[in-house]
C-alpha cells in the first residue's frame, strides 16, 4: 500500500496541484545555486543552477513542465550567460519532468540506461536524453568543471554522481538523504551500499541531496550507517528463514531513526523491495 501510495503522489496530474509557488535558488557556494523544494506538489524535487565562466549547468529539472520553466526563468534572473547542459541524477520523473522547459540549444544528459527505461514508462511527457553517462563524463570549464561519475545500481540503474572539485560540492540524487528514509523501492541494495561508500570518498562540503536539505560530510555518513543497518538487518531475517510478512511484523526501526521523514510512510515498501532481491 506504501508503494502504492508513493506511484499515485509521483503520477498525479499537475492540473491537481495549486498554483506554482516557485523558491528563490539560494547561493551555495561561488556560483553555485540551489532550489530547495518542499516535498510532494509539482516542484517535488530539488534542483541546482551551476555558472561556469562560459555557460549555464542546471542538474535536474523538477517535476513538472511549470516547474521546469520555473527554473529556466530563475537562471534567466541570475546570469546572461547560455543554458547548455540539464544533468539528471537519475530516471525519475520527479527529476526530469519539467525537461520540456529547455530549449533545443541545452544538451540533456542522463545515465546511459535512462533513455530505455524512461520509453517504458506508461506515461512520459517532455523531453528524452541527449546524451548517456557510463562511468565517467567530465564538464571541463575554467571556472566550476564539473565530472559525473556512475558506480552500477543504487536508487535506481541510472544514477548520475556530479562533483565540482574546486567548490567540494557533491550531488547525490536520490541515493542519500538528510535523516530521511528514502524511497527503495526501485533500488539495487548491496550496490547502493557500495555507491555511499564510494560518495564517502569524496571530501564534500556541500552534498546536495534529491529532495530535503543540503547535507554535510557527516550527515552522508549517518545516512550510510543507517542504510548499512537496514540491509544487513533485513539480510539476517531472511538468513533465519523469516517470510516477508514476518519481517515487515518484527523488524522496527531503532530510537535513533524513528523520527527521520517518511519513518512511516515508505517503510513497508523498502522491505519489500529489499527482500525480494535479497531472498533469491
Amino acid at each position: 500500500m506504501h508503494l502504492l501510495l508513493t506511484l499515485i503522489l509521483l503520477t498525479l496530474p499537475t492540473g491537481l496541484y495549486a498554483a506554482l509557488s516557485y523558491p528563490e535558488p539560494r547561493l551555495l557556494t561561488t556560483d553555485i545555486y540551489v532550489v530547495e523544494a518542499p516535498y510532494g506538489g509539482p516542484i517535488a524535487s530539488d534542483a541546482s543552477i551551476v555558472v561556469t565562466d562560459r555557460d549555464v549547468i542546471v542538474i535536474d529539472a523538477h517535476y513538472t513542465p511549470e516547474a521546469g520553466a520555473a527554473l529556466v526563468s530563475a537562471v534567466a534572473r541570475l546570469t546572461d550567460k547560455p543554458l547548455r547542459y540539464l544533468i539528471h541524477t537519475h530516471y525519475h520523473k520527479d527529476h526530469m519532468g519539467g525537461n520540456g522547459a529547455f530549449g533545443p540549444d541545452v544538451t540533456v544528459v542522463s545515465h546511459v540506461n535512462s533513455y530505455q527505461l524512461i520509453l517504458d514508462l506508461p506515461r512520459r511527457d517532455g523531453r528524452l536524453p541527449d546524451m548517456g553517462v557510463d562511468g565517467k563524463f567530465f564538464l571541463h570549464r575554467n571556472q566550476n568543471s564539473l565530472e559525473c561519475y556512475t558506480y552500477g545500481g543504487a536508487h535506481t540503474a541510472t544514477d548520475v554522481y556530479i562533483w565540482q572539485p574546486e567548490r567540494r560540492v557533491l550531488w547525490v540524487g536520490d541515493t542519500a538523504f538528510l535523516r530521511s528514509l528514502g524511497y527503495m523501492a526501485d533500488g539495487y541494495p548491496d550496490s547502493w551500499l557500495e555507491a555511499l561508500d564510494h560518495l564517502l570518498e569524496f571530501p564534500a562540503e556541500y552534498i546536495v541531496s534529491g529532495h530535503g536539505p543540503v547535507m554535510s560530510y557527516d550527515d552522508l555518513k549517518e545516512y550510510r550507517d543507517y542504510f548499512a543497518w537496514f540491509l544487513n538487518a533485513v539480510k539476517e531475517r531472511i538468513q533465519r528463514g523469516e517470510s516477508l510478512a514476518q519481517i515487515k511484523h518484527t523488524l522496527r526501526l531503532p530510537p535513533e531513526y524513528q523520527g527521520w521523514v517518511f519513518s512511516g510512510f515508505l517503510w513497508e515498501g523498502n522491505i519489500e523491495r529489499f527482500y525480494k532481491l535479497l531472498a533469491k
